[in-house]
């Protein structure tokens, strides 16, 4: 009776969507099987969830309306998707007649984050700048997946079922590092070398993205080597972690490079005593080492002048020194690093005159309402539009989210979840370093898989806190 009710309830949605579907003819065939799956989900929240980490990497994105300013307003499957789970969650709590959430250390962060974005309306709405209705649709898109945090939390209660959502997580990042591995394959042989970014950046549409997610998920990969004693286990995570090391090298994001190299020295920290640490980082490094595309990448940051160049040159063999070459050499950086500085220089006046709200979430991207569409900077951003406030709310969630795991891993005596613990802080490490050159961190193909592990993550300090932990034999 259950499964009908909610079979009934998932068509009706269906039809109330099919206008906008229709528009899209690849979204017939995604809403079909997003339909059966969830069909499958009606009788098992778990199943539901593991759907999820494979929904969101793949999900597809139809514009439903336009915004002010020509802003398009998306709806994707993985917004399909968890509505739909919104409802199944309703009933199974309806049923089991159990609290909806437990608490958790990051609840009130999460609130207070919330809280200085709600905070952030009102001066936009006093000064008719920016867009209330849009700013508020993107702030519920990054709050849907922190729903499904809590219900992770509140779902999760044993160590095998943490156990079944990391390897599938995993699996879910592997089938995207495959996908854009066989681009990369594709595009050398038919010589599709022009915007390469644009060709191998697998399901994510952004380099920038791609790149940061993988950051996080090979500190995770490379902690779980580490702390691995099965030799056929440890073999397969050798084997992934040169893969991810592959594909994130050809994300050919810098930010990704940089974050990745100070995750990779966290997880060193974390990890001091174990001489395999090293091997592991050579491993990591290689496609760095021996890929001229990627050395050209990151060379290209910062160069010197070629004709100051050649004038030093004619100094050298000719002995004479041209008026020219008796300045300093200029250094002279991509169009990229260019725009950044820019933009970093112009939003100082913007933080200058809002400095406690700000301008409004969501109020400055995109639409370009301060003369740029992006920062360049997550932090900068999150200053221009919700002001110190939101951006003290937002460090006091990043620290919950590094130390707390960090914390549980040095005291708990089982070693999956040791691993675990530093492998999670090392990557949300790098996730953080990632957010100083980009605005990647609330794009949703990285919001969901970095909150759903979170989910996971602090599910299993819960269980361990339980004392459901075991010895510290215990291989795996």
């Amino acid at each position: 009776m259950r499964a009908l009710f909610l079979t009934v309830i998932i068509i009706a949605i269906a039809i109330w969507l099919t206008p906008f579907i229709v528009e899209n003819p690849v979204l017939i065939a995604v809403a079909a099987v997003s339909l059966a799956l969830l069909i499958l989900a009606s009788t098992n929240i778990e199943a539901g969830l593991l759907i999820l980490l494979f929904v969101i990497p793949f999900s597809r994105q139809v514009s439903l309306a336009e915004a002010g300013g020509g802003a398009p307003v998306d709806f994707g499957s993985d917004d399909f998707f968890i509505v739909c789970l919104f409802i199944i969650w309703l009933v199974y709590l309806g049923k089991s007649k159990q609290a909806p959430f437990v608490a958790s250390p990051l609840t009130w962060p999460f609130l207070a984050y919330f809280g200085a974005c709600l905070l952030s309306f009102i001066p936009m709405m006093m000064s008719g700048k920016g867009y209330p209705v849009l700013s508020f649709l993107h702030l519920v898109k990054w709050y849907e997946y922190v729903f499904i945090y809590f219900v992770l939390v509140k779902y999760l209660e044993r160590r095998d079922q943490v156990i079944r959502f990391l390897i599938l997580a995993l699996v879910s990042c592997a089938l995207v590092a495959i996908f854009q591995a066989a681009q990369i394959t594709i595009g050398i042989f038919t010589g599709k070398t022009t915007g390469f970014t644009k060709w191998a950046t697998s399901s994510f549409e952004s380099n920038g993205i791609l790149g940061a997610f993988y950051v996080f998920f090979l500190s995770i990969v490379v902690s779980l080597l580490v702390r691995v004693r099965r030799p056929k286990i440890r073999i397969l995570l050798i084997i992934f972690a040169g893969l991810l090391s592959f594909t994130l090298f050809y994300t050919f994001a810098r930010a990704a490079y940089l974050g990745m190299v100070v995750s990779l020295m966290v997880l060193g920290f974390f990890h001091r005593r174990r001489a395999l640490f090293l091997g592991i980082i050579m491993l990591c490094l290689l496609p760095a080492v021996f890929s001229r595309a990627v050395s050209k990448r990151v060379a290209m940051t910062v160069h010197i002048d070629a004709k100051q160049m050649r004038q030093m040159q004619y100094q050298n063999l000719t002995g004479k020194i041209p008026y020219q070459s008796q300045k300093r050499l200029q250094l002279i950086l991509d169009q990229s690093s260019r725009e950044r500085l820019i933009n970093w220089a112009r939003s100082r006046n913007i933080v200058y005159h809002h400095p406690v709200f700000g301008t409004g979430y969501w109020s400055g991207r995109y639409l370009g309402t301060f003369g740029f569409s992006t920062a360049h900077n997550f932090y900068l951003t999150v200053l221009i539009e919700t002001g110190i406030l939101g951006l003290l709310t937002f460090l006091w969630m990043g620290w919950s989210l590094v130390s707390r795991p960090l914390f549980f891993s040095y005291r708990t005596k089982d070693p999956l979840y040791d691993a675990l613990g530093k492998g999670f802080a090392a990557g949300f490490t790098g996730i953080l370093v990632h957010c100083f050159f980009g605005e990647t961190f609330e794009a949703f193909r990285l919001t969901g898989p970095l909150w759903m592990m979170a989910g996971v993550v602090f599910a299993a300090i819960r269980i361990d806190e339980s004392r459901q932990n075991i010895p510290e034999s215990t291989q795996f």
